[in-house]
């Protein structure tokens, strides 16, 4: 439920009311997401709450042995990521040419290395992600969700992490997850206009037998 409520609240704020992508916006997003939850529930050695609060002195986050932004470089690093991509909207706007799942996929990327938060930072790249689809490509995806999926998504993570950050692969899954999505929608909408127009045939067969009587 905080997942759909947090997801409701960024989508609400960025694609209704074309409020920026801001610091501000992403650390109240998390403090929905994780409402109620102490950080000791989240693993870490404390009994305060970590929503909407980015780590700080000895917090440190690793995948595997690779180390995600230090604590004292987080407002530096976020600062920087939003302000590219509010200047990455801003070109949008004035040339009107966008790749959305690129643009999206480059945000995840980069907040996903930076991993400002002490827990929730997978469920907020995801956020990110899919309200710049929404907005810009009218579509949501499921990245990483479960099996091999999800074992594809955590090595693309790790790769970028690796390279100090690569969108390129990421885009890529990304597009593809979305030709996945708007092919399932194409099939669902072909399904239901052929029982549309079946249901139409047979209430015309029941009108014409009823006429003739």
């Amino acid at each position: 439920m905080q997942h759909a409520a947090a997801f409701q609240f960024i989508v609400d704020q960025f694609v209704k009311k074309c409020e920026p992508m801001s610091e501000r916006l992403i650390k109240e997003t998390h403090r929905i997401l994780t409402y109620g939850l102490s950080a000791a529930e989240a693993g870490n050695i404390s009994n305060q709450s970590f929503g909407g609060v980015y780590r700080s002195g000895n917090e440190l986050a690793f995948a595997g042995s690779l180390e995600y932004t230090r604590p004292a470089d987080i407002p530096k690093a976020m600062r920087a990521t939003v302000e590219s991509l509010q200047n990455d909207i801003a070109a949008i706007e004035n040339t009107g040419v966008i790749d959305p799942f690129m643009l999206a996929a480059k945000y995840c990327d980069r907040f996903v290395n930076i991993h400002p938060f002490k827990d929730g930072n997978g469920r907020m790249c995801r956020m990110i992600l899919n309200t710049i689809l929404i907005k810009y490509a009218g579509i949501v995806i499921s990245l990483g969700e479960k099996g091999d999926e999800r074992d594809e998504y955590l090595l693309i993570a790790q790769e970028s992490t690796l390279s100090g950050g690569h969108t390129g692969q990421l885009g890529k899954k990304v597009l593809d997850l979305a030709h996945q999505t708007l092919r399932g929608l194409k099939k669902k909408l072909l399904r239901r206009l052929d029982q549309r127009v079946e249901k139409d045939r047979q209430e015309r067969s029941q009108a014409n037998e009823q006429s003739w009587f």
